[in-house]
């Protein structure tokens, strides 16, 4: 296979230059021509190949690191990103496109949760003394809080104390939260070859190597994964047991316990994260049952009410590691909102989070339906209920290359490097969501559009 080339001209007559050697370097990432890890040239050596000023190429590196295309070392030089291109629409890579169908950005249906919270705010402001929410609360959140949150963590079949929670602002900033206490530079962290990209970003911030479990057919290949415990002893595994992002596998029984097993042999720290709680059916006991003094359980409510909520919690093995998650979120954040605290438990306490779920639920069911029909014929990757659903490719496709000729024709979805543990994925497939589209005709005129784009492809 030819190397990749970093093919680049500067047209004399636009500017600014730096622009254009960002827009190009952006369009041959996101295409997947430079693939993760590729070096680019250093700053030097560009502009003299450009016959531009070093500070012009400079800015454009800049920039291109800022969007997180790039990593930038002064002994490494310059990077293609292992996820470039994540959140592409987020970070405002795709210009203003009112037509676009949103099919990468992970948000449940807001219609029938924004109603509830809606009543919700109503009856709080109709309170006189709001004192307990607009104040300081404890770095672990209120009391009342966190008995709320443990007794709906109960009621989905996880063992939860009170005084083991920690409420944090969303799922991410609980595994952050997690691993700043617990990591140290150089750790290794195992998860699923193709996994939450955010995963990623933190074990870059922390200093913390990747390696990934292997699956074949689906299924977890245990003796791979026994082999990887014994040779790194990683410090943390993390899973999501029950609808992982992006492919919708979830671990089985014997899978399960047998990562409970290595886990506890290596003593290792599980991060299982839960954000899809209430709304997947679960596939089996929660790793927390299986190994609860090494297991933080993290959720949000994200995925099932809001994006906006930022609201979630960390279930620690202990009071001791309570204490130090709760030291370490008062010292970066002071403590989680307690007013977006106080929605959701009001929510839980009045039963209107069963409501609202039956109505999530309900939604996702039907939009599933609607691909299911639509895809017929490629092998697409679901759960009844799931938020997104992932389409596998034959192998040695390029998923990249596909995703943005499905963005030109209208609809955006997410490809398999952006997932990728470790940089590279044996793997070819993209992810497309279901929840951010507002209504269900657009559902289908994405679907329509993936599917005029796989036929293509196939064709």
């Amino acid at each position: 296979m030819a190397e990749p080339a970093f093919d680049l001209e500067i047209d004399r007559s636009c500017k600014p230059f730096y622009r254009q050697i960002l827009q190009r370097m952006q369009a041959l990432i996101v295409d997947g021509h430079l693939p993760a890890g590729f070096r680019l040239p250093n700053q030097r050596s560009l502009a003299r190949r450009l016959n531009v000023n070093v500070a012009t190429v400079n800015r454009a590196y800049r920039e291109a690191a800022r969007r997180r295309l790039v990593i930038s070392s002064p002994r490494r030089g310059t990077h293609v990103a292992p996820q470039a291109g994540f959140l592409v629409g987020w970070n405002g890579l795709q210009g203003e496109r009112a037509d676009l169908i949103d099919m990468e950005n992970n948000a449940s249906p807001i219609d029938m949760p924004m109603q509830a919270m809606s009543a919700v705010f109503a009856e709080i402001s109709a309170q006189e003394d709001l004192r307990h929410i607009y104040g300081y609360s404890s770095i672990y959140g209120r009391e009342e809080h966190r008995r709320a949150i443990a007794g709906w963590l109960l009621r989905h079949g996880i063992c939860a104390e009170a005084g083991n929670l920690v409420l944090t602002c969303g799922a991410n900033h609980g595994i952050y939260l997690v691993l700043a206490v617990l990591s140290r530079p150089g750790d290794t962290l195992v998860a699923d070859e193709l996994a939450y990209p955010f995963i990623n970003e933190l074990s870059r911030l922390n200093g913390l190597k990747v390696q990934s479990l292997r699956r074949i057919g689906g299924r977890l290949d245990l003796e791979h994964a026994a082999a990887l415990f014994a040779e790194c002893r990683p410090r943390f595994l993390f899973v999501t047991p029950d609808f992982s992002s992006p492919t919708t596998e979830h671990l089985d029984d014997e899978e399960r316990q047998e990562l409970a097993r290595l886990c506890r042999k290596a003593n290792c720290a599980i991060l299982e994260d839960s954000v899809h709680l209430g709304l997947v059916e679960p596939r089996g006991r929660p790793m927390q049952s299986y190994l609860p003094e090494s297991t933080f359980f993290v959720t949000s409510f994200s995925k099932t009410l809001a994006p906006g909520l930022c609201f979630g919690a960390v279930l620690c093995p202990d009071r001791e590691f309570t204490e130090t998650v709760g030291r370490r979120l008062g010292i970066v954040n002071r403590m989680a909102s307690p007013i977006m605290a106080e929605i959701v438990c009001r929510l839980i306490g009045s039963n209107e989070m069963a409501r609202v779920m039956g109505f999530v639920r309900s939604e996702y069911r039907t939009r599933n339906r609607i691909a299911a029909q639509i895809l017929a014929g490629f092998d697409l990757r679901a759960d009844p209920y799931g938020t997104h659903f992932w389409i596998e490719l034959p192998e040695g496709a390029n998923a990249s290359q596909l995703c943005q000729l499905m963005r030109r024709n209208g609809v955006s979805v997410l490809p398999d490097r952006v997932f990728a543990a470790t940089g590279r994925s044996s793997r070819a497939g993209f992810r497309a969501t279901l929840g951010a589209l507002p209504r269900r005709h657009q559902v289908i005129m994405g679907c329509r559009a993936i599917a005029m784009a796989l036929k293509g492809e196939a064709g």
